[in-house]
């Protein structure tokens, strides 16, 4: 698949209402200005799309959940001078130091914690 931008749900739905008004794929693809080869999967994938929004992507799910999180937040508002070894003690989960500074810095509390 290409890494191109993604099309707009109202571009979809152009697409979709062209197809049912009998036009090709090629006469389609000349409207709104893109390949065939774009227009094509686009048709095949609507059914998957209701609304024409995209489905999610996939990814590594979450090392932490919501409530690890703000335990960790509430942690390290109450004893800001924690070290991570400190931190990871009290928390009793096992995550790296560089985790532990990508959840402050997500909730803007990256300068709480010692180094």
């Amino acid at each position: 698949m290409g890494s191109g931008k993604e099309l707009t749900p109202h571009l979809r739905g152009r697409i979709l209402g062209m197809k049912e008004s009998g036009k090709t794929d090629r006469q389609i693809a000349e409207a709104v200005h893109l390949k065939v080869s774009t227009v094509k999967p686009t048709l095949r994938c609507l059914i998957l799309q209701p609304e024409g929004i995209s489905q999610p992507r996939s990814g590594r799910p979450h090392i932490t959940d919501a409530r690890t999180n703000r335990r960790l937040l509430f942690i390290v508002k109450r004893n800001p001078d924690a070290t991570y070894p400190k931190i990871r003690e009290d928390l009793g989960v096992k995550l790296s130091d560089s985790t532990i500074y990508r959840i402050l810095q997500n909730f803007h509390m990256e300068q709480w914690i010692k180094k």
